[in-house]
């Protein structure tokens, strides 16, 4: 997918999380992606570079949730 926008990327990003796409996510992460989720979840934390955030951070928290069952709405 080649996103036109900051806003494209973001929505396709989110739609590829809604569908536990663990291959278009990793298309979409630059190799020194940092993620953080705060609170007190199993998964929160801070994840650097692109094997982390997908393999310790996606790969669990995609077994949270059933696939199709997340919805995302992007506002300004």
């Amino acid at each position: 997918m080649l996103a036109t926008s900051n806003e494209e990327l973001v929505v396709g990003f989110l739609a590829a999380m809604g569908r536990a796409d663990i291959n278009a996510l990793s298309e979409m992460l630059a190799d020194d992606a940092t993620w953080w989720l705060a609170g007190d979840l199993p998964v929160s934390g801070l994840y650097r570079g692109k094997a982390a955030v997908i393999g310790d951070f996606l790969w669990s928290a995609a077994v949270l949730f059933e696939p199709g069952s997340l919805t995302f709405e992007l506002r300004n």
